[in-house]
């Protein structure tokens, strides 16, 4: 998708609204469609902060319907353009067989521990360094796995939102 200014997202009709920030929060466009209503947002920030807002005020049955709505890291199902971009920019796309055996089996593991997959920004990170990460979280809770996942959904939906959304007051460099 192109992007689309700040501006504009505040003017458009719902239904476009809706689709343009569609995708922002994997395979859920009810947090965009229930965010519209919320406007005119003054930056990106405040945007994102109203969608944030719709997860947490939601039932935790769609909460746990969001997070299980993201594709395992490192596999290779089919899943949607933004993720594939995301996985691809830290190299999961790219695991030898060993490296994809490793992720898989211990993606395996997450996911028959908390039933939901691990959600992590992979922005910034290394395949190492979110490997580590699956480790390391295993010995959570499933109470503070679901609210990580929420909050790491909620940094990659930042970072979507960013990328799409051209802010006219925001000064370019300043993240």
């Amino acid at each position: 998708m192109t992007q689309v200014t700040l501006s504009e997202l505040n003017h458009v009709k719902e239904s476009r609204f809706a689709s343009e920030l569609a995708d922002i929060f994997e395979e859920s466009i009810w947090i965009a469609e229930e965010t519209a209503n919320k406007r005119p947002f003054s930056t990106v920030e405040k945007l994102h902060q109203s969608m944030v807002d719709v997860v947490e005020q939601a039932s935790n049955d769609k909460k746990l319907r969001l997070i299980r709505a993201h594709p395992q890291l490192g596999s290779r199902e089919r899943m949607g353009d933004l993720s594939t971009n995301e996985q691809r920019k830290v190299g999961l796309n790219q695991l030898d067989n060993k490296e994809y055996e490793d992720f898989i089996a211990l993606n395996n593991l997450y996911m028959n521990t908390f039933q939901f997959p691990f959600i992590v920004a992979v922005k910034g990170k290394t395949k190492t360094d979110i490997y580590c990460d699956i480790k390391e979280r295993l010995q959570a809770s499933k109470t503070d796995e679901i609210k990580r996942a929420l909050d790491e959904i909620y940094k990659i939906a930042y970072f979507r939102l960013y990328d799409r959304v051209k802010d006219e007051n925001r000064i370019e460099g300043m993240k």
